[in-house]
């Protein structure tokens, strides 16, 4: 007998799999519609925050992120202009690495950061927000730097602007408006028209015809009533003559008088060659501004290009000596690291603590101006001149630097000197304003006391063709040079560590966090600063 299978039972199989995808589209469904739902909540949070006006932390990290990260160096044809004869300028004896720059800066942007960004509790949110930061952005800072216009153009509106929006609110607070000598306020202009006692620029010395005016690129002034009182001023160098490049190549430790203004031979070595033209280029872009900060009677002042900047110094005590810093911030702080912006290394934050650092600053009177200017040599130089001297197909090259030989050699010669330069690998040099090679009027500045080989050497020292000296020491010469000792190099198989983590280890200061060894330096702690002393290590 056979049994027949009854056609009338339903498929439980196939009803089973039918149920079970129906459950996975509705579970599919509400997934969706929770995933849309969130997706509209971050949507509306991310449009809240937007429009929103942002903490001081908030709005330095959106002045980065939008303004200084987003620049662009255009075309190099497109820039003209008119070449001018050169003309005597104030140059320093030495260049000096100004090596308290940065912990000097932190210590400024700490107290800022105590007045508009409590830890202890919530932020005011007293800037742009980020959606207007963005809409400026498209409307007035996307245009590719072409000239030193567009370049001026750029500084005032993405930079010089926001230091001023944060000093205006500094000024707010009775405390922060006594700390930094804020009286009423800052002001920024491209002329001094607004300036009330303003001391003659003519330097009150027999002897005026090599000296020429200083006029900046920009003039920063402070308000007191209805005074205004210069306390420093920035020079604009467009990115595509004065590249960040040769910056690197052009700073360092020198005997500036020696190395730069007397050097006119031009050597045939390729890398020698392109080192030469940046040495030129930079220092006539230093000389024009340390010719500003003498005549004006500054301690400090910058140069940029839009992509680096050049902070300098000039000690009362010796006006001969111009200390530098140079800040690369698209390279030193990264798009969301939280971490570096509680240090002063972006573009606005690092102009704003120089205009601290200079308010707080006592300008230099006339007398000191003349008798700073008796002691100088000058340097008949324009950096459009010195930038024209280069040939066409050499300024698209790239100069050489030593700043991949910088970690090694300090990471081998560190503890050979108490107080060595961090920052360059060639010389050491003084941190502080009074160095052993301190000019004053009464020393002997012989020219008979200088090297009896540097003759030989291959570069020659030519017979005041584009220098000349001052007419108090027209017949003596200080040389202030102290011989360049270099470490042996060695080899290293493991990261070295950044020339900023050298030097906070070496001044105690706050760990580097673009060091590849940070978390090294940390040892599984919860720091911010080295755990050892460069002694110790």
């Amino acid at each position: 007998m056979v049994l027949m299978a009854d056609d009338s039972l339903p498929d439980y199989k196939a009803l089973w799999k039918q149920e079970t995808e129906l459950r996975r589209q509705v579970e599919e469904a509400r997934r969706q519609v929770e995933e849309a739902r969130r997706q509209a909540e971050e949507a509306r949070r991310q449009a809240e925050e937007g429009t929103r006006r942002t903490t001081f932390e908030e709005f330095i990290r959106a002045c980065h992120n939008l303004l200084s990260l987003q620049v662009e160096v255009g075309d190099k044809s497109h820039s003209t202009g008119s070449l001018t004869k050169p003309t005597g300028r104030l140059c320093p004896q030495r260049l000096r690495n100004w090596a308290d720059c940065l912990d000097s800066q932190q210590q400024l942007y700490n107290s800022v950061r105590k007045f508009l960004h409590a830890p202890e509790e919530d932020a005011p949110r007293l800037f742009s927000s980020v959606h207007s930061l963005e809409d400026f952005r498209r409307n007035h800072c996307s245009r590719p730097l072409r000239s030193e216009k567009d370049l001026e153009t750029y500084e005032q509106l993405a930079v010089e602007d926001n230091v001023r929006y944060v000093i205006a609110e500094l000024c707010k607070i009775p405390d922060a408006r006594e700390e930094f000598k804020l009286e009423d306020g800052v002001q920024f202009d491209n002329h001094a028209n607004a300036l009330t006692d303003v001391e003659s620029d003519k330097p009150d010395v027999k002897d005026q015809s090599s000296v020429r005016l200083p006029v900046p690129d920009k003039f920063f002034y402070r308000v007191k009533g209805n005074t205004n009182a210069l306390f420093t001023t920035a020079e604009y160098k467009p990115p595509h003559k004065l590249s960040v490049e040769s910056l690197r190549a052009g700073l360092r430790p020198m005997d500036f008088y020696d190395k730069v203004v007397q050097t006119v031979k031009i050597p045939t070595n390729r890398d020698e060659k392109l080192r030469y033209y940046a040495e030129q280029l930079t220092g006539s872009a230093l000389v024009q501004q340390y010719n500003v900060m003498i005549g004006k009677g500054l301690e400090y002042s910058y140069i940029t290009n839009g992509l680096a900047l050049v902070l300098l110094r000039v000690c009362a005590d010796d006006p001969s000596t111009l200390y530098y810093c140079l800040c690369e911030p698209n390279r030193e702080v990264g798009l969301a690291d939280d971490k570096s912006l509680k240090q002063p290394r972006t573009a606005v934050s690092r102009v704003l603590c120089l205009c601290l650092m200079s308010l707080r600053s006592r300008s230099r009177k006339q007398r000191w101006r003349n008798r700073a200017i008796r002691q100088l040599h000058t340097w008949k130089m324009d950096f459009d001149y010195a930038w024209a001297q280069i040939p066409e197909d050499e300024r698209r090259q790239t100069p050489p630097s030593s700043e991949s030989q910088v970690s090694e050699y300090l990471a081998s010669s560190l503890s050979e000197s108490p107080q060595p330069d961090l920052r360059r690998p060639n010389t050491r040099s003084q941190t502080g304003c009074r160095p052993q090679e301190t000019m004053h009027p009464s020393e002997s500045m012989d020219s008979s006391d200088s090297d009896p080989n540097q003759a030989s050497s291959g570069r020659k020292r030519p017979l005041n063709l584009i220098t000349s000296l001052p007419p108090s020491q027209q017949r003596s010469r200080q040389i202030g040079s102290q011989s360049d000792r270099v470490g042996r190099r060695q080899h290293h198989t493991a990261k070295f560590c950044t020339q900023r983590c050298l030097l906070s280890l070496q001044q105690g200061g706050m760990l580097d966090s673009l060091c590849p060894n940070v978390e090294l330096h940390r040892q599984g702690r919860a720091s911010d600063r080295h755990l050892i002393s460069s002694e110790r290590l």
